[in-house]
């Protein structure tokens, strides 16, 4: 097929005529006119619009800006994440990271926030918390109560059950240190040690994972740290 542009194709026409033109069949595309009987010729590169070569350099220029725009973002986000974690405790990636597996391997965030040992065998439950008041006089830990919270299902649903009982232990010192420094540290007041048995009749001892709270943001004042870390050890 012959082809030519518009405006040559408009010339062309006035040349021959009105006349003349409107005997002459005349096929038109969206960009070209064709007149029968003119020599064939191969649309050039031009004529068939955007090459594969147009659209490599579009998309290399788009890619361009997007990597570029990424690095901006990444280079912001590091100067503000860096500057925040400068303040981290230096335990809070070896924290974090052990949470993590416990996480993955529980599928539980309640599970992996929680410390648990299990009871020796032939110890009750009677000796277990007379070890334990013991062990809080020794470390200078109050024993503040405890909660039999078996004997409150038994008696709102007059069945047996497990034994289930939370003991309570306070540092009166590093109480009043926690809520200087902020009063939401009174959710971790007192220390909650909770003793419970299995479906197999084994008993085990739970608690919170303090790491979490000593170690997990920004570096507690050394006095805070001190004593929260010693009421941990106590603890476990």
């Amino acid at each position: 097929l012959a082809w030519l542009p518009r405006a040559v194709a408009g010339r062309r026409i006035a040349a021959l005529g009105e006349k003349s033109a409107k005997a002459i069949p005349v096929r038109v595309s969206l960009r070209w006119v064709r007149f029968p009987g003119e020599p064939a010729r191969t649309p050039t590169t031009h004529d068939e619009g955007y090459t594969l070569e147009d659209w490599m350099k579009l998309f290399r220029n788009i890619f361009a800006v997007i990597g570029l725009v990424s690095v901006l973002a990444l280079g912001y986000g590091y100067v503000r994440i860096g500057s925040a974690l400068a303040s981290f405790d230096p335990e809070f990636p070896r924290v974090y990271t052990e949470f993590a597996k416990r996480l993955l391997e529980s599928g539980d965030p309640g599970v992996a926030m929680m410390w648990s040992v299990p009871v020796e065998d032939g110890l009750t439950a009677v000796d277990v918390i007379e070890s334990m008041k013991s062990l809080a006089v020794t470390n200078n830990l109050l024993f503040v109560g405890e909660s039999p919270f078996y004997k409150q299902i038994e008696a709102i649903t007059g069945e047996k059950y497990r034994y289930v009982n939370f003991l309570s232990f306070c540092d009166a010192r590093v109480g009043r240190l926690m809520l200087e420094y902020r009063n939401e540290y009174s959710g971790f007041m007192p220390c909650r040690i909770a003793l419970v048995e299995d479906a197999a009749g084994n008993l085990k001892l739970y608690s919170m994972d303090l790491d979490l709270m000593i170690h997990g943001g920004k570096e507690l004042p050394p006095d805070l740290k001190e004593s929260a870390i010693r009421v941990r050890e106590t603890i476990r």
